[in-house]
């Protein structure tokens, strides 16, 4: 019993780990292919052994395992990589909304704190990179409609 969550959070490990990432969807559909997998090797082993289809209880603990992985693991595997615009170089506090250029930190008083995050490198990557929002069905849709465009996307 113990074994369903620690799949499930294995699997969505993998796809909060390298979401928007090919690596992200191939984890996701690993884990509801491993579900399927292990359903199918256990109608071949019951009909193997007792010569009748399995009970119906087994298989469905695995579909409803599936159907949990698969609408939280594609939830997890489109979220944004980096949440923080404009970080702090002390403490990570975003600081994208205060007046000035080079702002002092309100939560840990570092002087011009203001720095440079991943979303450079993520922006310099995709406009290298034509294909980087149509390599998922639904990416170009998030992309947009999260208000922000490219700047949502990493």
């Amino acid at each position: 019993m113990f074994l369903f969550p620690l799949y499930a959070a294995l699997v969505w490990y993998g796809c909060f780990r390298w979401r928007r990432r090919f690596l992200g969807f191939a984890s996701l559909a690993a884990g509801v292919m491993g579900v399927a997998f292990l359903a199918g090797v256990d109608v071949v082993v019951t009909r193997w052994l007792t010569h009748q289809f399995p009970k119906p209880l087994f298989l469905l603990m695995l579909a409803a395992e599936a159907g949990i992985i698969l609408p939280v693991g594609l939830f997890v595997v489109m979220m944004p990589r980096e949440r923080i615009e404009l970080p702090c170089r002390g403490c990570g506090y975003e600081l994208e909304g205060l007046e000035t250029a080079n702002p002092t930190c309100p939560e840990c008083g570092l002087i011009h704190a203001r720095r440079r995050c991943g979303r450079c490198r993520a922006e310099r990557a995709e406009s290298r990179c034509w294909w980087g929002r149509a390599n998922c069905p639904c990416a170009e849709s998030a992309w947009w409609s999260c208000g922000r465009g490219p700047r949502c996307w990493s």
